[in-house]
């Protein structure tokens, strides 16, 4: 026996639908299907890409029902029913389409994105057809709050979780050495009164909205962002810094508290221009304290960076060394080098710290 929500190969058709971030940065590129009467359908695979890494599901043939567990949320869904029950509430959400199965996998319609994901999450939803995009934005809007702790500080250990980041050969992991430099960094800072918090403390997938977000909550005066770097050559090594600067992209006025215009139209705030000098001195500080921990000097770099570019205050973005580098690679696996590592950067906070009281 067939299921009545199961359609035939001929009556799909498959196409593309991109999803992009807050920033405008890409997320992912998404399969879906079209049914006879144009509507786009998603593979619940989709939800775990886009929206929650932890999502899990089941489906039921018997009931033809699918239960979800989607950013905290019980959800279910039935075969043939528009409404989705968000438990324990028991609230109802009409979605105006029915799940479907399509050659033996469930698949959600567009409002789930556009009706449903809004009531559960941080986001807007925007779907622009003509481009085939789905834009996921921030419901609230920005509010920069001044420092009240002057020495607080956010480190980023980029990547996390199902994003490995770069990798050597010998399997040693970008998200694994950058989590451990960032921990060693906290204690290191506590010891100097210095309070570190970082936007992830263990292996887990945060996307770039995520950590803004957790460092919006903040009061901080400072920011570094942790990666590794890799190459096609195993020759290139060293360490690079990065500070964020827009290079005369359109600005927004500094008085403007939202990132949404009053026809609704999102704009990124190009929020480190006002931290430029300050980043740009961190920054010379952090290279003199890591000298010697390098193959190479130590260059300064400035390029538009979506992971800073919503971050009011001094902020860079720190590679550690070249994982595609053996020498690099032995460094960072090394728990001695690790450590010194850790304390150069621990020094150049202190030191910035202390050179930025009262400015």
């Amino acid at each position: 026996m067939r299921f009545s929500l199961f359609f035939f190969a001929s009556q799909v058709r498959p196409e593309q639908v991109r999803f992009v971030d807050p920033n405008g940065a890409l997320i992912s590129v998404e399969d879906i299907v079209l049914d006879d009467e144009g509507r786009f359908y998603f593979p619940i695979v989709t939800l775990k890409v886009v929206v929650d890494p932890d999502l899990t599901h089941e489906y039921n043939a018997l009931t033809r029902q699918l239960s979800l567990n989607l950013n905290g949320k019980r959800l279910k869904l039935r075969a043939n029913s528009s409404q989705v029950i968000i438990q324990p509430t028991k609230s109802e959400v009409e979605l105006g389409a029915s799940v479907k199965l399509i050659k033996g996998i469930p698949h959600i319609p567009l409002s789930f994105f556009t009706k449903l994901i809004p009531q559960i999450s941080e986001y807007k939803v925007n779907f622009n057809r003509s481009l085939s995009e789905i834009s996921l934005t921030s419901k609230y809007h920005f509010q920069y709050q001044e420092a009240k702790d002057k020495r607080t500080v956010v480190i980023d250990p980029g990547h996390g979780g199902t994003d490995v980041g770069c990798e050597s050969l010998n399997g040693i992991r970008e998200k694994d050495v950058v989590l451990d430099v960032a921990k060693r960094i906290q204690k290191i800072c506590k010891n100097n009164n210095i309070r570190v918090l970082l936007t992830r403390k263990d292996d887990k997938t945060y996307r770039p909205s995520q950590r803004t977000r957790i460092i919006d909550q903040q009061s901080s005066s400072l920011f570094l962002s942790l990666h590794c770097n890799a190459s096609f050559s195993d020759k290139i090594s060293g360490m690079d810094i990065w500070i964020n600067n827009q290079n005369g992209q359109i600005r927004i006025s500094n008085d403007k508290k939202s990132d949404v215009d009053q026809n609704g139209i999102f704009f990124r705030p190009l929020l480190q221009d006002d931290h430029l000098e300050k980043s740009r001195r961190f920054a010379k500080i952090l290279q003199a304290q890591l000298v010697g921990q390098s193959l190479r000097p130590i260059k300064i770099r400035e390029n538009p960076l979506a992971i800073l570019s919503n971050i009011y205050m001094p902020a860079l973005l720190l590679e550690l060394g070249y994982l595609s580098n053996l020498h690099d690679e032995t460094k960072l696996q090394n728990e001695t080098k690790r450590q010194e590592i850790s304390i150069c950067i621990s020094e150049a906070i202190v030191v910035f710290l202390g050179s930025d009281k009262g400015k």
